[in-house]
């Protein structure tokens, strides 16, 4: 992610990812997994449409294929081999 992908939050000093977040189904996380991002499938800035598999996830037990939410440009936040938490999104989808 870098500085110009960012958008300023309406009166604060604050800046947030635009769009729509990409993040690991719960259902196939165990309490407590950290997740490595193994590759992405397509590239930062490219179109994908919803549902589309934009990313493989590594769990403690299985690889995950992650999809798009929404159609849209696909802005990655987090680079191969990054560890993450459950909750944490891995990019965002631009649909605006």
């Amino acid at each position: 992610m870098s500085a110009q992908d960012l958008r300023p939050v309406p009166n604060t000093k604050e800046f947030v990812m635009p769009g729509t977040p990409i993040r690991v189904e719960s259902s196939v996380i165990a309490e407590g997994d950290d997740l490595e991002l193994d590759s992405w499938l397509a590239a930062d800035g490219s179109e994908v449409e919803s549902e589309q598999l934009v990313a493989e996830v590594s769990t403690a037990k299985a690889i995950v294929e992650v999809t798009a939410p929404v159609g849209g440009a696909l802005r990655q936040s987090l680079t191969v081999g990054a560890v993450f938490g459950p909750e944490e999104a891995i990019g965002f989808v631009d649909h605006e």
